[in-house]
């Protein structure tokens, strides 16, 4: 398995204008999500998975940076 690290978080077009990011770490896809539901498509079963919610997309991108 990989350890699915990134140093940024990739901003899809639709995120822009949202009031939370399901953001991915440590997970199949690390990246933000619109919802729980896709979020939890790349943590569910994932050993280690780190992930969490955010209002503002900078608090999102700084937990995605941190080891």
């Amino acid at each position: 398995m990989s350890s699915g690290r990134m140093s940024t978080v990739k901003k899809p077009d639709e995120v822009i204008g949202r009031e939370r990011y399901h953001v991915v770490r440590c997970g199949r896809r690390p990246s933000a999500y619109l919802s729980w539901t896709k979020c939890r498509k790349q943590v569910d079963g994932f050993r280690g998975a780190e992930h969490r919610v955010f209002k503002v997309l900078a608090e999102a991108e700084e937990f995605v940076s941190e080891v």
